[in-house]
Formats: C-alpha cells, structure tokens, sequence
C-alpha cells in the first residue's frame, strides 16, 4: 500500500551521500536543497531568562 501523501525528510552534509541518496532516493534520482548555515537565521539567538514562579 503506498500514501502519495507522507514524505521523507533526510538531511545531511554532503550532498552526494552515495548512502542516502540509495535509502532515500528513487532510484538515486532526487534534489538537493543547499543552506547557508552561516546565515543569521541558523545562529542560536539570545533570549532573556526570567525567573517564572509557580
């Protein structure tokens, strides 16, 4: 039984994983999305502690 709609997300850092590409694939055919981990969006950003009693 195949679901047309469920998907898989599988991410690593080399975009020509021979392994990846052969488990996640369809028949080692696909697309790779590249990010910019540099960019500001990716970076950890700094979030006031406050202390919150119950």
């Amino acid at each position: 039984m195949t679901n047309r709609n469920v998907g898989v997300l599988s991410l690593t850092e080399d975009p020509i994983n021979e392994l990846m590409w052969a488990h996640y694939a369809n028949s080692h055919s696909g697309f790779a999305v590249g990010l910019d981990m540099s960019n500001e969006f990716f970076q950890p950003s700094v979030v006031s502690q406050r202390c919150v009693e119950s």
